[in-house]
């Protein structure tokens, strides 16, 4: 019914701007009515379709709050925290970042990730820890990207209890 007006306003154009009728009214009619309704038949199937398709995956509904904080570049598998006098460095599995916060808000935003505080000025994500070695008396951890990072004296514990040593 939309093809009515529509077809009398170029109707009424066209003896306008061409002074006679270039296409009489009724066969004009016939055809704006005939676009009109496949363009709102296509229009009306592919909304069907919309409607009905399954919403995408969030993926950053599981990935920790902290890891929004980074650029989008860096936004990867949450590998290790570092303090840096006020700054954590925040390193995935794409690069790291340093972020101004504290530690302990930057620990409190890793979940969902399993992990543990191995030092004041480290945090690790248990699945990220390759292997562990003794140094100088001291408890090293090995990461996935290459680096060791220190366990402290009163984490050893913690760090065992974890099964990561």
């Amino acid at each position: 019914m939309a093809g009515v007006p529509v077809a009398l306003f170029v109707w009424v154009l066209n003896r306008l701007v061409y002074g006679t009728d270039v296409v009489f009214l009724l066969p004009l009619t016939l055809y704006v009515m005939a676009i009109a309704a496949v363009s709102s038949g296509v229009i009306a199937f592919f909304s069907a379709r919309l409607a009905h398709a399954p919403a995408p995956a969030q993926p950053s509904a599981q990935r920790p709050k902290l890891i929004e904080r980074l650029q989008p570049r860096l936004r990867g598998k949450l590998l290790y925290l570092s303090m840096q006098d006020h700054y954590v460095e925040v390193v995935t599995d794409k690069g790291s970042e340093l972020i101004l916060m504290r530690m302990s808000d930057a620990v409190d935003e890793t979940a969902p990730v399993e992990g543990l505080q191995i030092h004041r000025s480290y945090w690790v994500a248990s699945n990220a820890v390759t292997g562990t070695t003794r140094r100088d008396g001291r408890l090293i951890l090995s990461m996935s990207d290459g680096a060791e990072l220190p366990v402290s004296r009163n984490r050893i514990g913690a760090v065992k209890d974890a099964g990561l040593a």
